[in-house]
């Protein structure tokens, strides 16, 4: 690990063992076998910080966690799924669900700890996947859903009066 005064870069190889080990293994842990209170709970909350100003720091790092939470053999079907739901005549705020997010994934378990009681999680895991969305509350409510999305949104200002554009 790299510091240079408040920015934290990590290398490849610590990268790819918080992605492919310790967020999957600790989110699997809280989200299927934790009882509201547990000290696993606490695991996450650094985790999703450090990701998160990783993704604030990196563009290439960003994508690369993005890509591993949203795969890319995944985004085209994706993407049929917005421009369906572009194309109906329902608004976003329809979309109380995401629109692929399969249970069991690494996805499904991140956007359900977006409704979990303790209150320093769900902000946690909220943030970190804001960043992972490019900020962006188009991409962000259809990934996970516009009531998943909505406390988010509503903590960072947004009037969601208008029907939203494309992604």
């Amino acid at each position: 690990i790299h510091s240079s005064s408040h920015n934290i870069s990590l290398s490849q190889q610590h990268l790819h063992t918080l992605l492919e080990i310790m967020l999957p293994a600790q989110v699997t842990t809280v989200v299927d076998h934790t009882i509201i209170g547990s000290p696993a709970i606490s695991a996450l909350f650094p985790l999703f910080i450090i990701l998160k100003h990783q993704c604030l720091q990196s563009n290439q790092i960003q994508n690369q966690i993005k890509h591993f939470i949203f795969p890319l053999d995944r985004e085209q079907h994706f993407r049929k799924l917005v421009a369906r739901q572009q194309s109906s005549s329902s608004s976003l705020r329809k979309n109380m669900s995401p629109l692929d997010a399969p249970r069991g994934t690494l996805r499904w378990k991140l956007i359900r700890l977006l409704t979990w009681t303790e209150s320093h999680v769900k902000r946690a895991a909220s943030e970190f996947l804001w960043v992972v969305c490019d900020s962006s509350v188009q991409e962000f409510v259809y990934r996970v859903g516009f009531g998943n999305a909505l406390p988010t949104l509503t903590n960072k200002g947004f009037c969601l009066e208008e029907p939203m554009a494309p992604v």
